[in-house]
């Protein structure tokens, strides 16, 4: 599997996001629900919304996809809160 930065440089083009590999992709398909309006909060629910607002102009943030999945909701929630990061 190749990586996000591969992919970047194989395309050439600016980077709108990468998503993760989430079993709620295939629940929420399967169940006909939009993945980002789903109560509980995903990676890749938040991938997806910040790839869509990167669409259309705004800047946001873009998931590392190499740290722990634990690590990046921890890191999401604190850019939400607007705490630094302490490394």
């Amino acid at each position: 599997m190749m990586s996000v930065k591969d992919v970047q440089e194989m395309l050439g083009i600016p980077l709108l996001g990468a998503i993760p590999d989430d079993n709620e992709v295939i629940i929420s398909t399967n169940r006909g629900e939009p993945l980002v309006l789903r109560k509980k909060l995903t990676l890749s629910g938040i991938a997806l919304e910040n790839a869509a607002r990167r669409l259309i102009g705004k800047e946001e943030f873009l998931i590392d996809l190499d740290m722990p999945y634990k690590g990046l909701l921890q890191r999401f929630q604190d850019f939400l809160l607007g705490e630094k990061d302490s490394e």
